[in-house]
């Protein structure tokens, strides 16, 4: 009976060591990197041309917006309309959403797709707003 205790003690250990690993490994460094607002306003100030991904509804989008946003895509479509991103896998995109969460959702996303220097802006539109940075309503949806 020992015997039998101990094969299945090392099958049932053997099963979470491999299951473990596997997570740990498939978890791993993340691969963008958190920005704070303020941080992102200097550099949308040192070169108005950065890409800017707003991940957010269109609805909220018209609400308001970082004015010269690159392109609109909510983060529930960004896996099937990827390749509207293509090209872009070495150019610096920044992440924006309402307050931070879906674009974390949208920088592991683009990493995993081979995107390189992508950017996940930390407290979103709202901290955004909140620091009293220019914001803009309406307009055309890019």
């Amino acid at each position: 009976m020992d015997y039998k205790v101990k094969i299945i003690f090392i099958l049932i250990l053997s099963v979470f060591l491999i299951y473990g690993l596997k997570y740990i490994v498939s978890a791993g460094p993340k691969q963008y990197e958190d920005i704070s607002v303020s941080e992102f306003h200097g550099r949308l100030q040192g070169n108005p041309g950065i890409f800017v991904l707003d991940v957010r509804t269109p609805e909220e989008y018209r609400e308001l917006h970082v004015p010269g946003t690159s392109r609109l895509i909510p983060v529930e479509e960004l896996k099937r309309r990827m390749d509207e991103l293509k090209g872009l896998e070495e150019t610096e995109i920044y992440v924006i959403c309402r307050s931070g969460r879906r674009s974390v959702t949208a920088s592991e996303l683009l990493t995993s797709h081979g995107f390189k220097k992508v950017f996940n802006i930390t407290g979103g539109i709202m901290g955004y707003k909140r620091m009293s940075y220019p914001i803009e309503q309406g307009g055309p949806i890019p």
